[in-house]
């Protein structure tokens, strides 16, 4: 387990300052040092590493009352204008150990790396020498229990925060969707499925046309992210930049 008494942390998602994943992520990321939060203004699911480049990006400081969260901002951009704006920026003069994107209400597997937000931010970290975590969960016909996500958590976060420090790497976790209610599930180390994810386009009246792919069919192959999370464990995958 990583001593991270001391260790300081910028928190970011695709899921706008108010989603009940960031809220999540606060929880648990208390437990291992101080937060800085910068968050978009909005939701931006699938934004992928989109930036802003010389575009004026609106910042907003926000109060906090959470006492390990010494800071927090909303920025009206990407989630990879969030990171970028924290560390050049925000939070400059802090020494940020990690940055931690999540956790994300929806699974980020497979090809999914190359379209998510909340993957993008925790490249775009990595890209300027910070490690980055992106956490996720994923969704299978009901809603999140948020509270048993956090808890999920803290064993993956432990044991990724010690291989995070690896130069030019990020790390991808993904929380399954199971029915049972017990903590402790198995961590598995899976490598990316490369299959194309789901699609089924349904053409409308207007002469558009409407993606009605089911993420839950996607192809998966045996010992892949897909496969493992789908089988009711959590996936950590990593990537390189």
């Amino acid at each position: 387990m990583s001593d991270s008494k001391f260790q300081n942390f910028l928190l970011t998602n695709d899921d706008g300052i108010d989603a009940p994943g960031l809220k999540a992520l606060i929880l648990l990321m208390q437990k291992f040092g101080n937060l800085y939060t910068v968050a978009p203004a909005k939701g931006l699911s699938g934004c992928g590493h989109q930036v802003s480049g010389k575009l004026p990006i609106k910042v907003e400081a926000l109060k906090t009352t959470n006492p390990k969260e010494l800071k927090r901002w909303t920025a009206h951009g990407t989630p990879a204008d969030c990171v970028r704006l924290g560390l050049n920026a925000l939070v400059k003069d802090i020494p940020i150990d990690y940055v931690v994107s999540g956790i994300n209400a929806g699974g980020n597997l497979g090809v999914d790396i190359y379209t998510s937000g909340t993957l993008a931010a925790a490249r775009e970290s990595t890209i300027w020498g910070t490690p980055g975590i992106a956490l996720s969960h994923h969704i299978r016909g009901r809603e999140i229990d948020w509270n048993l996500a956090t808890e999920r958590s803290v064993d993956v976060i432990k044991t990724v925060l010690d291989a995070a420090k690896e130069p030019k790497v990020y790390w991808n976790i993904n929380l399954p969707h199971v029915q049972t209610e017990e903590i402790d599930l198995d961590i598995v180390n899976s490598p990316v499925d490369n299959n194309p994810a789901h699609v089924a386009f349904e053409e409308m009246e207007d002469s558009t046309f409407v993606n009605k792919g089911n993420y839950n069919l996607r192809p998966k192959t045996p010992g892949s992210d897909i496969s493992t999370c789908f089988e009711g464990k959590i996936s950590v995958t990593r990537l390189v930049i």
